[in-house]
């Protein structure tokens, strides 16, 4: 993809589009691959949260 730069930018774009899965594992594999990227791991737990919230109105919705 071009490099950590290059990922995290597209990964940045793919959050506001709303991809949070995708946004989640492509992040996850840059920390695997430079585990002081600080700003992977920001975007990563963002996206999580995100991912988080939807599972959580889904759960609501269906009244589990």
């Amino acid at each position: 993809m071009g490099g950590e730069n290059a990922v995290l930018t597209k990964a940045r774009k793919s959050f506001i589009d709303g991809e949070y899965q995708w946004v989640a594992e492509v992040t996850k594999q840059v920390i695997y691959a430079n585990p002081n990227n600080r700003e992977a791991k920001l975007i990563c737990a963002d996206a999580l949260e995100q991912l988080g919230y939807i599972a959580e109105s889904v759960l609501g919705e269906m009244n589990i």
